[in-house]
């Protein structure tokens, strides 16, 4: 079975730590676990898990370039 790939992109006048902020707490608003792989916070690994439901785990990896 071939894994799906998405791939989302934004501009943004903000550097990576505060988008990345932004996304840390955006987790923590929807009660989701993560871990940093590598001691990168670009590269994480997300738990999900819903009540009554099999945990959800997924991976997230965030590229920034100046364009």
């Amino acid at each position: 079975m071939k894994r799906s790939k998405w791939h989302l992109g934004i501009r943004s006048r903000r550097g990576p730590p505060e988008i990345m902020s932004e996304v840390f707490s955006a987790l923590v608003g929807l009660k989701m676990q993560w871990k940093l792989i590598d001691d990168s916070p670009y590269h994480i690994k997300v738990k999900h898990s819903p009540p009554n439901s099999t945990p959800v785990i997924f991976f997230l990896n965030f590229i920034f370039f100046s364009i």
